[in-house]
């Protein structure tokens, strides 16, 4: 099986289209939750991936799964775009946690709820938000805790807190900021 890429010509994206915001066909990406590929059994499923995670068609077509075996680039670049800095703003976006994350997050929670209360005061919070990698530095700090304190009694319960796992609040995700995975051959010309 002949799997070279030498013959793949690279097309370039319109400057004007990248001022718009991500639509089908008209840049050149589509979400990375439509990536798949064609195996000797049949296509394979999809993976769940966030929305603002987009893939360049000169990195991998999506019709090349339904016509050919081809050998899948190494992902050499992820280009952040913003298409109108004007229009970011914190996402809302809610995403599943998985049955792992969840019983994860259990455990993680019973671990630092010291004196049983089923809630977490901000001080045992800030542990959790170190021990999942969350930068709680101080000018951050105030603001994380108001986000995942929804109903402000001064504590974090198990569901506010997988709220705001689920909402990304603590990565400080923004709708209108898309990161794009490109070719090499692209990357180059960029």
């Amino acid at each position: 099986q002949d799997y070279s890429r030498e013959e793949d010509t690279v097309a370039p994206f319109k400057l004007r289209d990248l001022k718009l915001g991500p639509e089908k066909g008209k840049q050149g990406f589509y979400p990375c939750a439509d990536f798949s590929i064609k195996t000797w059994k049949g296509s394979t499923k999809t993976l769940p991936f966030p929305s603002f995670l987009l893939a360049s068609r000169n990195y991998y077509n999506t019709a090349w799964s339904l016509r050919s075996h081809r050998r899948l680039k190494n992902v050499v670049a992820l280009v952040e775009w913003v298409p109108d800095r004007d229009r970011l703003a914190m996402s809302t976006e809610v995403l599943p946690l998985s049955k792992t994350a969840e019983d994860e997050l259990g455990r993680i929670f019973q671990m630092f709820d010291l004196d049983g209360s089923n809630s977490l005061d901000y001080d045992e919070v800030i542990q959790v938000l170190k021990a999942l990698d969350v930068d709680v530095s101080d000018g951050k700090r105030d603001s994380l805790l108001a986000m995942l304190d929804t109903d402000g009694d001064g504590h974090v319960d198990k569901e506010e807190l997988k709220l705001g796992l689920r909402r990304q609040c603590l990565y400080h995700i923004q709708e209108g900021r898309f990161y794009v995975i490109v070719s090499l051959r692209e990357a180059e010309d960029l």
